[in-house]
């Protein structure tokens, strides 16, 4: 969460700068660019000698639509009782 709020905050190319900002080993924060590329939720574009990685929000629409669902259901169960 914190590196997308970090790439949320600072617009530009992001790539090492990104473990000074957040705090954590270089390796810890490439890991989890490496993940949240994977899943879509990142671009990353090489610019010698570094990476720049941006937000790719489209990749959050599905789960968005999804919580929206969530949030406006009927609340179930909210007596204790689960029978549907």
């Amino acid at each position: 969460m914190r590196i997308v709020e970090t790439l949320l905050r600072r617009a530009g190319c992001m790539g090492a700068d990104l473990a000074d900002e957040i705090g954590l080993a270089p390796s810890t924060i490439s890991e989890h660019l490496r993940i949240l590329k994977e899943a879509g939720l990142l671009t990353g574009e090489i610019a010698r000698p570094r990476v720049c990685y941006a937000l790719a929000p489209q990749a959050v629409l599905p789960l968005l639509a999804f919580l929206t669902r969530v949030a406006e259901s009927p609340a179930r169960a909210l007596d204790g009782d689960c029978r549907p």
